[in-house]
């Protein structure tokens, strides 16, 4: 396994436990419906989260779906201003399935969208 992956099954393991253990902060009433343009995204999470002024490590939930959930998380110290979006499915109250998602899991995602849609 590289660096890099061993990296990233690490920061996936951790933030497995703080959602294991609803260690994150809950901030639905600051996300819903306030998605600013993309010029103001930064300035936005930074006055709502603090994602650049405080860097230590957070996983903040942003949007509940009941047994599908997304959280933002602040990398430990990485950067100045960047953070990881986590998706994590729930089944029973329990967590089955987290992670940081790939452009194919969006297009499929999508995909199926669409064809709900079509069938509503």
């Amino acid at each position: 396994m590289s660096h890099k992956a061993l990296e990233r099954e690490n920061l996936r393991i951790k933030v497995g436990e703080a959602i294991r253990k609803r260690e994150f902060m809950k901030c639905l009433e600051l996300s819903q419906q306030k998605l600013p343009p993309p010029n103001l995204t930064k300035t936005m999470l930074e006055n709502e989260f603090k994602i650049c002024s405080d860097r230590k490590f957070r996983v903040i939930l942003v949007e509940d779906f009941d047994e599908y959930k997304v959280f933002i998380q602040i990398p430990d110290g990485k950067s100045d201003c960047d953070f990881y979006v986590w998706y994590a499915k729930f089944s029973s109250n329990a967590l089955v399935e987290w992670n940081i998602p790939t452009h194919d899991y969006l297009g499929n995602w999508y995909n199926e969208l669409k064809i709900l849609s079509k069938e509503l």
